[in-house]
């Protein structure tokens, strides 16, 4: 990789209607924190766009704080809409 090549990394957690508790926001950033250290340290590495992105989104797949790969919204009582 050039040293004048640049690259952005963007998460996105998902949204809802409501707030969850203080506590469980700071685990999903926590969360988040880490799959983003994880894709910078990987593409620092010279893994490809590509190798990442999948990376990151099974990360999140896998975290049970998101609903990613599920196709749907979470309900309130945790059921995918």
């Amino acid at each position: 990789m050039s040293q004048s090549q640049s690259w952005s990394v963007i998460l996105h957690g998902g949204c809802s209607n409501s707030c969850p508790a203080v506590e469980t926001q700071r685990e999903i950033q926590r969360n988040l924190a880490l799959v983003l250290d994880t894709a910078v340290a990987a593409l620092i590495a010279g893994a490809t766009a590509r190798e990442v992105v999948i990376h990151a989104v099974a990360a999140l797949e896998d975290c049970p704080l998101f609903n990613a790969g599920k196709g749907a919204a979470l309900t309130i009582e945790g059921d995918h809409e």
